[in-house]
């Protein structure tokens, strides 16, 4: 997960930069917030999910899903794909899947702030199911990005 968050923030950094640079501007470093949960089920290998938080005044949405397209989502995509390619060079990779209607937009001063909140707490709940967790392994499940 290390190599995904530092290829994201590293695209990202210079998606920033390069608009920056084009519209006259200041460049202004973004974070990144991020919560992982691994899990294992029915399947013999383990999956990922991840949460990732965004300012909105930089990414609204994931953008276009083209294959060809500047957007969030394709951000995403390569810097999974630069990850798991350090792993599993020769065999299948790992595929990504972006959920319907995964995209929320916290506004604090917005009347529907508690609403959105208690939708992201419910939804971001079910990385903390213990029944894909296997404990007493020495693995790590579960991280998440500190200030």
């Amino acid at each position: 997960m290390t190599r995904f968050f530092r290829s994201l923030k590293s695209q990202v950094a210079a998606y920033r930069r390069r608009s920056a640079r084009l519209n006259g501007k200041p460049y202004r470093e973004t974070t990144i917030r991020y919560v992982w949960a691994k899990e294992c089920d029915t399947s013999t290998s383990s999956h990922y999910h991840v949460a990732l938080i965004f300012d909105r005044n930089v990414f609204r949405s994931l953008g276009d899903f083209g294959e060809y397209q500047q957007s969030l989502a394709n951000r995403i995509r390569n810097a999974w794909k630069r990850s798991v390619d350090a792993i599993y060079s020769g065999k299948e990779k790992p595929a990504i899947h972006f959920s319907k209607q995964g995209q929320y937009h916290l506004l604090r001063n917005s009347e529907e702030f508690e609403a959105v909140f208690q939708s992201v707490f419910y939804r971001l709940s079910y990385l903390a199911k213990r029944r894909t967790k296997h404990f007493g392994k020495r693995m790590n499940n579960f991280d998440h990005s500190r200030k």
